[in-house]
């Protein structure tokens, strides 16, 4: 949970993220963008791998973030009590719960480097993205302590994707 400020009124806000991933200024300065919009919701697209119109693992929401009258807090826990636990849970409770939520509601801010042409909702990243990095990008942790594959898995992702011209927040950009 994290406390922002809009204006004069505290406002708190759920923030998602997947464990052991990296959290960088890039994905700060987008957070920070979305906190001064005001907008309800957030979510962003900075990966090839984050193609799905909803990011199960980057998102967030201004708090209670209430979905069919519930909190969104209650939601999780009687998702998983209903369904276990277990791999890629995040990706179903994002697509069965989430995305429609999302998709229905008009208050939210989506940040996208790739995906912008297939989602027009979205809006480009407010910072250059700095090297090979990304929002959600894995921590070396991930990666067994293993620098070398951590930074060949970042290179191989990155290499050929550039990013759509509406995609950059900056025409001098070469990926959004």
């Amino acid at each position: 949970m994290f406390t922002g400020t809009k204006g004069d009124s505290k406002r708190r806000r759920i923030i998602v993220r997947e464990a052991g991933h990296d959290v960088i200024q890039r994905e700060v300065d987008a957070v920070k963008h979305w906190i001064m919009s005001g907008k309800q919701l957030h979510s962003m697209r900075d990966s090839v791998l984050h193609s799905r119109p909803f990011n199960s693992r980057l998102w967030g929401c201004i708090a209670p973030c209430e979905i069919q009258g519930s909190p969104i807090v209650e939601v999780v826990k009687d998702f998983l009590e209903k369904h276990q636990a277990h791999v890629r849970t995040d990706e179903w409770f994002g697509s069965t719960v989430m995305l429609p939520y999302f998709t229905w509601n008009n208050d939210k801010l989506t940040h996208d480097s790739l995906f912008c042409m297939d989602w027009q909702d979205s809006l480009p990243f407010p910072t250059e993205r700095n090297g090979i990095e990304f929002a959600g990008q894995p921590s070396l942790s991930w990666y067994g302590g293993n620098e070398e594959l951590a930074m060949k898995m970042h290179r191989g992702e990155w290499l050929c994707s550039s990013s759509p011209y509406r995609c950059r927040g900056s025409s001098s950009w070469r990926r959004g």
